[in-house]
């Protein structure tokens, strides 16, 4: 049951959210997804966005542009309900719901300071365009809270998020590397998953495979990157951040590893997919009383989390700053108990 204070916040963040729908933007990406939950069978098919029908919508690529769909088969499975609206309905009730779902679930850790993710950037921007970004945070957060108390909802709910957008969950079986119980869920969700897509025809998965080079190819020179690995050009800059990556979410093994480690290897990664770095702000407000101005400021920033290059390099190296300052500290202290 939800409380009257978390039940405004799911509210509020519906409202925020549905009223995206109408924010100066491109609602191409959501277009294509309310027109695949009608079609599936269309979904790698990159002459899809020039029927007459999907133009019709009112959001096209222009001339010689393609939108390819780079998710996985078992994204249709979400899409497929949302055909059975118009499609401005259809918007309003994916931007709204995901927002009030992110809400409420990050309420848990940032109680009071929840209504400040109305200022996340990240939120806003998915919402507005309609894409999977507050989806996939909403279900890896709720998936870390409950990773003690409830191994296998916890195991659930990150194999539907692997399942959703697999890039997302990248460092995944290093973060939850020991965690059996987790894992084993994970796996057996994802699987089912997989195997329900296949109500759409089993040739989707080749497809979807076999066009990622495809995908990779049209989007890479297209759209704007924010990740760090695009900082700065060249091989070696790339090696040496995905290294710090790697490094950092087995030393973590915590959502803060996922989040950063992922940031820092993964090359691919939009401004839309950052809410989950608003959710780590928020949650160092929250707890402002006990934190350091530099966690405050830090969660202040985060919260906003503009996206660019430089903007996410300095937000890594702020989290990783924080935890080896917390271990540094933590040591001191245990030194000077023992003397």
């Amino acid at each position: 049951m939800l409380d009257r204070t978390r039940l405004a916040y799911a509210v509020f963040a519906f409202a925020l959210g549905a009223a995206m729908t109408y924010a100066p933007a491109s609602h191409l990406d959501f277009n294509l997804f309310w027109y695949l939950g009608g079609h599936p069978g269309s979904a790698y098919d990159l002459e899809v966005v020039r029927r007459p029908d999907f133009v019709g919508l009112g959001a096209t690529t222009g001339p010689g542009g393609f939108l390819p769909f780079g998710y996985p088969p078992t994204l249709l499975l979400l899409l497929a309900p949302l055909h059975l609206l118009p499609i401005q309905a259809a918007k309003m009730l994916w931007s709204g719901g995901w927002c009030a779902a992110f809400a409420v679930t990050a309420s848990r850790d940032t109680r009071w300071a929840t209504p400040l993710l109305a200022l996340s950037l990240p939120l806003l921007w998915c919402s507005a365009i309609g894409q999977t970004g507050v989806m996939i945070a909403t279900l890896v957060v709720a998936g870390f809270q409950r990773l003690d108390e409830r191994p296998r909802l916890a195991g659930v709910l990150l194999g539907i998020a692997a399942c959703l957008k697999p890039q997302a969950l990248l460092l995944a079986p290093i973060v939850l590397w020991g965690r059996w119980p987790v894992v084993r869920a994970a796996v057996l969700a994802a699987a089912a998953a997989a195997l329900a897509s296949l109500v759409f025809g089993p040739q989707l998965w080749p497809q979807w495979l076999l066009g990622i080079p495809r995908f990779t190819a049209i989007v890479g020179p297209t759209f704007l990157k924010v990740s760090p690995p695009y900082l700065l050009d060249g091989a070696a800059w790339r090696v040496v951040i995905g290294a710090i990556g790697l490094g950092f979410a087995w030393r973590e093994r915590n959502l803060t590893g996922l989040l950063v480690g992922n940031l820092l290897c993964t090359p691919y990664v939009q401004a839309y997919d950052l809410a989950g770095f608003s959710f780590l702000g928020a949650r160092s407000v929250a707890d402002a009383r006990r934190a350091s101005a530099f966690e405050v400021v830090l969660g202040v920033i985060l919260i906003v989390c503009a996206a660019w290059p430089v903007l996410t390099t300095l937000y890594c190296a702020g989290l990783i700053g924080l935890s080896l300052g917390r271990s540094w500290t933590a040591r001191r202290e245990a030194k000077a108990q023992t003397t």
